[in-house]
């Protein structure tokens, strides 16, 4: 009894350590119904306000919204994963509580008071973020949300209230929470779907009555309209089309839609036949009458494009206005035929003789333009040459200006150097050894490198007098001026020509002006430099070695050494090392070097004080070292433990740095540079800090070893349970299923459970023998171990629930099998195709099945279902685009021999007209001119006019059937 007592209490305080463990790096947050915002920690508000307006908003919204506002975001690394996390974890604990997770939407707010501040101020790792997830209702039905995209919709409101000034985080979120509800309202409340389909229908259906209303008041418009024409342009029979223009206007009327819509379809094939022949004779009328204005126009030409004799086609114009005077359309054909002949012979005569007018133009444009031309390449090319005379000058004035300024400045420098030069030759008159050659060579370039900065001026003003000689008309002289400073020129060096016995007196030498310059500039430098030392040289003459190189600066350095116990042969090789009598033999070899050569005791005196700030230099370097050693030593302190490996014991590794240290003392004695010292007292700093670490590792050991154990203990008892339910899980499903690897992943899972297991007995048998350390590690191994064998426990598992939702899929598959056969047949025979599908025989199982070969099976015969599905929609959609064709031509036919028909008509109708005319103007008088022209003109030309006609109506009314037939057949989260 008290071990089962024991054994309880034990599973107990190691559940709350789990329970303490899992914990950590989360916050207490508890769900309280009727409560929307949440602040953590208590008592704390991010500022702004608003946030009793959320609660308010949050009660009457469509959908339940929460707002949390952290101060601190708990738990560690990316911090996008951990907001996310949060909220998935504090959903699910508030769902125990009566939290909806399905309609509810959650907005995390992580707000600090960095947060107000640029991104750009904020200190490193701030985290300012927001987060909104929306229920799984809303995500999964009509709303459809994908966070990473339109709840940017909904957020972007939040970002811009905390971009304000001052910055107000509850304002963003009521407009999040406002835009998101009234989102959802519209879109998933039924009622105000319903009303919105059933606005729609009633627009469609009104859309539809005001379509029928206006198109057939347009046909009762148009034929009204068609009816008032002229009646030259309509039949002499129009009581049918009056009889339908009345009985559509009784119809509307009485405004019945369904009579109206018929009615329009039967009017629209009148109506077009009508208005078809309305415009083919308007169009003759307008043809005519263009050819009328076109004769005028011609003869209103000027004479000079005239033939000489006109009256042949004033005569033709004087009968066509004849007889469009007359009204009628058909009588206007011969003369309007004739006119149209003559109308294009003397337009060919006028437009040749506008093309040779216009020809002896075109040369005499042509001349102009030539003499145009030459003026502006005149003109351009004076202007282009004054250009390039101002351009060249420019040019020329802008390099002389810049080599003078150079010239000017040398000679400023050659004037201060002149001034020096006398004021230090006057002090340094009695001068000798290095001092006077120093000075004679100084003065000595310095006057070579004036007598060249002259030859340079001497050049320059030459370029420059042959630059003045140069004109607008004569750019020469300026190009070889320009080409002159460039060009190598001669130079007098002043120097006896010692090698030549008849040549000049002084040496001649030709100067690059470029590479001159860069070469005094340099030579001017040098001289410098030397001028500097004959001048430092000068003032240290008076100032004694004793105070020009001090005994100070040493003594320092020793006192260093002393404090930092640093041997002094560091300092061994400083000149002023010895007693007091090597020191003083020192100074006096100094001063008598400084009054005989001042030059050469100013370089010495430079190189002793080099080699001391060296000397410094290193003596820091050392006392460095010495203080980072000192900085990491430690002591060892006792620890209750039994440590197996030297290399995890600190005492080792103290022992190791105590030695290097004492080695330290004897390299400063010997050591010959100061590399060697800052390597052996780096390596002496890291061997403490390393047993630092030793010793930090098996305290943290000693206090959480027993703790590790209990935790893998936890781990070993909750792995036996589990891999209980994976061995029941595989006994069942071998019994059903084929193919089953569960039985792998448990044998890899007891693997594992057995590696752990010794691993954990280790671990127990060194804590007894005091082990931590090694303690530790063999429960840290067993941990994983146990991990791992869990793993392959719950892989198992999977698998057996995979091929368990394989045979769910097959056994739903087979009761609807049948019904979609029938179904695909019935689709078939609606193509016109009767077929009978092949029909799946369900396989008698009697045993395990590997379903995965059974649901592959049903999708092949499926898919043969489907593609005969197919193949009887691509006949029947063929054979439903043949019949359209063929019913196309027929219609087309039809109409082609209806109007074929009516156009016999008229020309019968015609003729009789014209016969009967003709006959009552031959009997009312026989004598008379008219009848004789009427009759000499029908004579001559009546067939042929009779053909003419029928051909001209034809060819219209064949354009009037091609127009009617054609009318007639077409009739989410982020940073802030």
């Amino acid at each position: 009894m008290k071990e089962m007592k024991g054994k309880i209490l034990f599973l107990f305080l190691a559940g709350m350590l789990c329970i303490v463990q899992s914990a950590q790096g989360q916050l207490d947050i508890s769900f309280e119904k009727g409560k929307h915002v949440y602040f953590h920690p208590e008592g704390w508000t991010p500022p702004g306000s608003g946030y009793e307006e959320i609660e308010q908003a949050t009660a009457k919204g469509y959908h339940p919204f929460y707002a949390i506002f952290l101060q601190n975001l708990p738990g560690e690394g990316n911090a996008s994963d951990r907001i996310k996390q949060y909220i998935a974890d504090l959903e699910l604990a508030w769902a125990k509580h009566g939290f909806d997770s399905a309609r509810s939407s959650v907005m995390l707010v992580v707000w600090n008071d960095a947060c107000e501040k640029p991104k750009s101020q904020r200190p490193d790792g701030t985290i300012c973020k927001y987060e909104l997830d929306s229920g799984v209702k809303w995500r999964g039905e009509p709303a459809h949300f994908l966070p990473a995209r339109d709840h940017e919709t909904y957020t972007k409101h939040f970002v811009e209230a905390v971009r304000y000034t001052p910055p107000n985080p509850a304002v963003g979120v009521l407009e999040t929470l406002t835009s998101l509800d009234i989102y959802l309202r519209e879109t998933t409340d039924p009622t105000i779907i319903a009303a919105r389909q059933k606005a729609a229908e009633q627009e469609r259906e009104q859309l539809r009555i005001a379509h029928i209303r206006s198109n057939f008041d347009y046909q009762i418009a148009f034929l009204g309209e068609l009816l008032n024409e002229d009646k030259t342009l309509l039949p002499t029979d129009l009581s049918g089309y009056r009889n339908t223009l009345a009985q559509a206007k009784e119809i509307r009327a009485r405004n019945d839609l369904k009579e109206m819509d018929d009615m329009a379809d039967s009017m629209t094939a009148s109506t077009d036949q009508l208005s078809t022949l309305v415009v083919s004779k308007k169009t003759e009328v307008k043809k005519r009458n263009y050819h009328i204005e076109k004769m005028t126009s011609l003869l209103q030409e000027n004479t000079t494009f005239l033939p000489s004799d006109i009256s042949r086609y004033q005569k033709m114009l004087g009968n066509a206005k004849d007889t469009r005077s007359h009204g009628i359309v058909e009588d206007m054909d011969d003369a309007s035929r004739s006119l149209t002949d003559g109308e294009e012979e003397l337009f060919l005569f006028v437009h040749k003789q506008k093309e040779e007018a216009a020809a002896l133009k075109r040369m005499e444009t042509t001349a102009s333009i030539v003499f145009l031309l030459f003026s502006l390449f005149a003109f351009f090319g004076l202007g282009f040459r004054h250009r390039n005379f101002k351009r060249m000058r420019q040019t020329f004035e802008k390099e002389v200006e810049e080599r003078e300024r150079k010239i000017r400045n040398a000679s400023g420098q050659y004037l201060r150097f002149h001034e020096e030069r006398d004021e230090i030759s006057a002090l340094m008159k009695s001068a000798s050894g290095r001092e006077k050659e120093l000075l004679d060579s100084t003065t000595a370039e310095v006057d070579a490198i004036y007598v060249a900065l002259r030859a340079l001026e001497t050049h320059l003003a030459k370029c420059k007098t042959k630059a003045i000689r140069s004109s607008f008309w004569n750019l020469t002289y300026l190009r070889e001026a320009l080409a002159d400073l460039e060009t190598e020129f001669e130079f007098d060096t002043g120097e006896i020509n010692k090698d030549e016995l008849f040549g000049q007196e002084t040496k001649i030498v030709k100067v690059n002006p470029v590479g001159f310059e860069q070469d005094l500039t340099k030579r001017f430098r040098e001289t410098q430099e030397d001028w500097n030392l004959l001048k430092q040289a000068l003032a240290v003459k008076s100032e004694l070695a004793e105070q020009a190189f001090p005994h100070r600066k040493l003594d320092e350095l020793f006192a260093i050494c002393d404090t930092q116990s640093i041997p002094h042969q560091w300092l061994s090789k400083h000149p002023l090392a010895g007693d007091r009598a090597s020191d003083e033999r020192v100074y006096e070899k100094l001063n008598t070097l400084r009054l005989r050569d001042a030059v050469t005791y100013v370089e010495h005196l430079q190189t002793l004080r080099t080699e001391e700030m060296e000397m410094e230099a290193g003596i820091h370097q050392i006392v460095a070292a010495l203080q980072e050693v000192q900085t990491s030593r430690i002591e060892i302190p006792e620890l209750q433990t039994v440590i197996e490996d030297p290399n995890d014991d600190p005492a080792v590794t103290f022992r190791r740095a105590t030695q290097e240290e004492e080695e330290l003392q004897s390299r400063l004695a010997a050591a010959d540079t100061v590399a060697e010292i800052e390597v052996l007292a780096r390596r002496i700093s890291e061997r403490y800090r390393t047993c630092a670490k030793q010793i930090d590792l098996i305290r943290r050991a000693i206090d959480h070893a027993e703790k590790s154990i209990a935790d893998a203990r936890t781990i070993y008892e909750r792995t036996g349970d589990i891999r209980s339910k994976a061995q029941i899980r595989e006994t069942e499903t071998v019994r059903v299923h084929t193919g089953c690897r569960a039985a792998e992943s448990i044998a890899d899972g007891d693997k594992s459970l057995e590696s752990g297991t010794v691993s954990l007995s280790e671990a127990e048998q060194r804590l007894r023998e005091n082990k931590h350390l090694s303690a530790r590690r063999s429960a840290d191994k067993a941990l994983d171990q146990f991990k791992a064998a869990e793993d392959s426990f719950a892989k198992a598992i999977r698998h057996c629930d995979t091929l368990d939702a394989k045979k769910v899929e097959y056994e739903r598959k087979m009761v609807s099998i049948e019904t979609d056969r029938e179904t695909c047949e019935q689709q078939i025979r609606g193509y016109g195709t009767d077929t009978t599908l092949n029909v799946y025989r369900k396989p008698v199982i009697n045993g395990p099945a590997d379903y995965n070969i059974l649901l592959d099976e049903i999708e092949r015969i499926k898919n043969g279902w489907r593609s005969e599905l197919r193949r009887a929609r691509e006949v029947y959609e063929e054979r439903e685009r043949q019949r359209r064709e063929h019913e196309e031509m027929e219609r087309h036919r039809l109409y082609e021999e209806e109007q074929r028909r009516r156009r016999i008509e008229e020309e019968a109708e015609w003729n009789r007209q014209t016969f009967s005319s003709s006959w009552n103007s031959s009997t009312s008088s026989p004598s008379s001119s008219s009848w004789s022209h009427s009759g000499n003109d029908s004579g001559s030309g009546y067939s042929s006019g009779g053909s003419d006609h029928s051909s001209d109506s034809s060819s219209s009314s064949g354009g009037s059937s091609t127009d009617s037939g054609s009318s007639g057949y077409s009739s989410g989260g982020g940073d802030f």
